[in-house]
């Protein structure tokens, strides 16, 4: 049986749990088998191989009431042999946790079990990944263990296995986490049919930020201090665990900082979250200038000016009392509501109600005056924020078509500092004019493609920033010096929504972020405490450096796109995806292994060459490629940055070969883009791997061995051999600790650096 069998057989069962056969108290490699047959001369049947124990549901019921969180696990196990199978149940207790009153239940019966402390722990750890031939198991070493008495599963029938336990979590000033395991880190199990994880916070104090790492997370907030977390999957291998951070803070606006530093030699990755109160009590939201600006030229015609008028419709009936507003529409001629802002009251909405309904398609497209029409109107009084929601679904055709002049002019008439929404609806917009227009008016772009629905996009937008409660925000953080901030501008802080900031920082410890804008008409400035990790800590906020990364990569491909290529820009974006294995349409060529990764100007001249699609401002093409590199400046986890590259740049039901491997895709691009495939397949194979992502560091598939990202063109005179599984190998695994355990997770040889050490670690002793 080969070693990713025997990872699949013995790491099935989820929850960081381990299923390990045993026979007369002695621990042995799986399968079981059933018992040795009476002594008398009988037929030997056919070999039937055992299959392995299915996890077929994993559900968690969690409730964290301030600091103590009371849960309840449930999972269901299926033997489909014929025989019975004599199992182990090890549960990995959470880090930096307490568990206490626990009881282990199987169908309804409990059985006793025993928490061992970490040194016992390590032991059986160790004992297994040697027993196993499996590193994925040294993400485990340094937490405790929950290990519970033998309980069989008979033969084709199932086992429900039930733990609840009280946990005492930690708490950093205003900072509380959760993690509930849900399976086993760097593992390769087998999908679960069901999983069902919720995770409820009930606070004393207000809940103001609220966040998770852990991708496909939803979050209901119910009021101030209430608040669900949900993750629910179907036929899909779970998280390693779900983390969920909570700030709680009695003022208007909380913010939670989250950092890590690698190393004393490189700057520290941080993320900042702010959000404002929610819910009862919070004060009146602020009132707001609200000019709607819709496209109603021949190419409108048909469903998509219905769901024009009822988007219109429904964002009127959702201003409030203290708004002022105004529409225009346009075609080759612009045509407004009313000759001023109106302010909204019953009459008003009225009235616009029957202007929208008489809103018909025909005619050309003159965005330039639209758009001049629109911000002239607005006051200068920047007492109440101004909001511009501009939608067009094709180019420029009458007035001003040239993109710059008409950023210009928009820019030009910015005196009422508001800010531009843009939505970009099918593929015949100019998308880098509408980029244009957002990031010169610090607002955003939404598109809709042909088989989106206009109206929930431009509803469910409009609930996001229909209450504003910090309008103008400015930011400054002492103590620490940042760089590379993403986003660069604060946008307007709405209530119930959250603005999530990366960047890198240098020096270290006791810092303040000092947030200031106005509430209303007058002025507000808050301060906040926060620490900056010092050299090698915040190891377990790692996911920060690669979702920097892929933010500062959309960042590059936008400034790319308004300002044209250059050396400095096209070589940063090169090594960013070199380092962390993020293949754009403009590195894929990165994953080739014909590819020298050595060559900084051979490297820089293919992607200079693959940036040239950006050249294309509209059609598919060039509406996919702003749709990903916005995508990714958004991404708020590192998993949804690597599921934006997918689906933005993947086959997304076009013909071709896609391979995932572990934690990194390598993609064949969508057809309508036209980008080079980043691997070569022959038409009855698909791609080989060759790039893998362990942890923050990418490695790249080179002759038979992996090579890690930065030790790529190091000196290899002073590279230390290392055999797996060695006391050598488990002493350079502890030091390398959880956050770098994947890089020993490798069948080939892989060669890394640590801590200026070079090394290459075997399975078998070499010649």
């Amino acid at each position: 049986m080969d070693r990713d069998a025997i990872r699949r057989l013995t790491l099935a069962a989820m929850l960081q749990c381990l299923l390990v056969a045993t026979l007369a108290d002695q621990i042995i490699i799986w399968p079981p088998y059933p018992p040795t047959p009476p002594p008398r001369p009988r037929p030997i049947p056919p070999s039937v191989p055992m299959r392995e124990v299915e996890v077929r549901e994993l559900s968690v019921d969690a409730v964290v009431r301030d600091q103590v969180a009371r849960v309840q696990l449930s999972q269901k196990f299926h033997n489909p042999n014929g025989s019975q199978m004599e199992t182990q149940y090890l549960f990995a207790v959470p880090p930096d946790s307490t568990i206490q009153d626990f009881v282990l239940m199987v169908d309804g019966d409990e059985i006793a079990g025993e928490l061992m402390d970490r040194d016992e722990a390590e032991r059986i750890y160790r004992e297994i990944v040697r027993t196993q031939k499996d590193p994925a198991l040294l993400e485990w070493v340094g937490r405790g263990l929950l290990r519970t008495s033998v309980f069989p599963i008979p033969g084709h029938g199932e086992r429900t296995v039930t733990l609840s336990y009280t946990m005492l979590l930690p708490r950093d000033g205003d900072r509380m986490e959760t993690v509930v395991p849900l399976g086993a880190p760097g593992s390769d199990p087998r999908p679960v049919q069901k999983l069902d994880v919720r995770v409820r916070l009930e606070q004393t104090q207000p809940i103001r930020t609220l966040y998770s790492p852990t991708d496909g997370v939803e979050i209901d907030r119910d009021g101030e201090r209430r608040a669900t977390a949900r993750l629910q999957r179907n036929n899909q291998a779970p998280p390693a665990e779900l983390r969920l951070i909570a700030g709680m803070d009695e003022r208007p606006v909380g913010a939670t900082l989250l950092s890590t530093r690698p190393s004393a030699g490189e700057d520290g990755y941080f993320l900042l979250i702010l959000s404002p109160a929610i819910g009862e009590g919070n004060q009146a939201p602020i009132d707001k200038n609200v000019v709607f600006v819709i496209d109603r030229s021949g190419s409108m015609s048909g469903r998509k000016i219905e769901q024009a008028r009822e988007a219109l419709s429904f964002v009127l009936n959702n201003l409030g009392p203290g708004d002022t507003f105004n529409i225009v529409v346009y075609d080759d001629l612009v045509e407004t509501f009313r000759p001023e802002l109106q302010r909204f009251n019953e009459g008003t909405r009225q009235a616009a109600q029957a202007f929208v309904a008489n809103i018909r398609a025909g005619g050309s497209t003159n965005i330039d005056e639209a758009l001049r029409v629109a911000l002239e109107m607005l006051p200068e009084d920047h007492s109440r924020p101004s909001y511009v929601i501009f939608l067009t679904d094709g180019l420029p055709t009458v007035g001003e078509q040239n993109e710059l002049k008409i950023a210009e002019h928009a820019k030009a008439a910015y005196r009422a500092r508001a800010r531009i929404f843009s939505f970009g609806v099918g593929y015949d917009v100019n998308a880098r004019l509408l980029t244009r227009l957002s990031r010169d008016n610090n607002g955003t772009t939404e598109y809709v493609r042909p088989e989106d629905d206009l109206e929930v996009s431009v509803s469910r937008f409009y609930g996001r920033m229909s209450s504003p409660v910090l309008s103008d925000p400015e930011l400054t953080i002492d103590g620490v010096r940042i760089n590379r901030q993403t986003p660069r501008e604060l946008p307007d802080l709405f209530s119930g929504n959250q603005v999530i900031l990366t960047g890198r920082y240098s020096g270290d410890g006791e810092a303040e972020v000092r947030l200031s804008g106005r509430i209303g008409d007058r002025g507000e400035t808050f301060h906040y405490p926060v620490h900056f990790a010092e050299s090698g800590r915040g190891a377990q906020n790692a996911f920060i450096e690669r979702l920097w990364a892929a933010r500062r990569i959309g960042d590059l491909i936008d400034e790319i796109d308004l300002q044209g290529q250059n050396d400095e820009l096209v070589d940063e974006i090169v090594a960013l995806s070199k380092r962390y294995g993020i293949l754009t349409p403009y590195t894929s060529f990165l994953a080739r292994e014909d590819t020298d990764l050595t060559q900084r100007r051979g490297l820089r001249q293919q992607a200079r060459d693959q940036l040239t699609m950006l050249d294309q401002e509209s059609g598919a093409s060039g509406v996919q490629q702003r749709m990903l590199s916005q995508g990714l400046q958004r991404a708020d986890t590192g998993a949804a940055a690597e599921n934006i590259i997918w689906n933005y740049s993947g086959p997304a039901g076009a013909a071709g070969a896609a391979t995932q491997s572990r934690g990194a895709r390598s993609v064949q691009m969508d057809a309508p883009m036209t980008f080079v495939p980043p691997a070569v397949a022959t038409a009855d194979a698909a791609p080989e791997e060759t790039v893998r992502t362990a942890g923050t560091q990418a490695f790249y598939r080179r002759e038979g061995a992996w090579l890690a990202a930065d030790a790529i063109e190091q000196d290899q005179s002073q590279m230390q051999t290392i055999v797996a599984y060695t006391e050598e190998w488990f002493d350079l695994a502890k030091q390398l600790g959880s956050a770098r355990a994947a890089w020993l997770d490798f069948e080939e040889p892989v060669v890394f650096l640590f801590e200026g050490q070079l090394y290459r670690v075997v399975q078998q002793p070499e010649g």
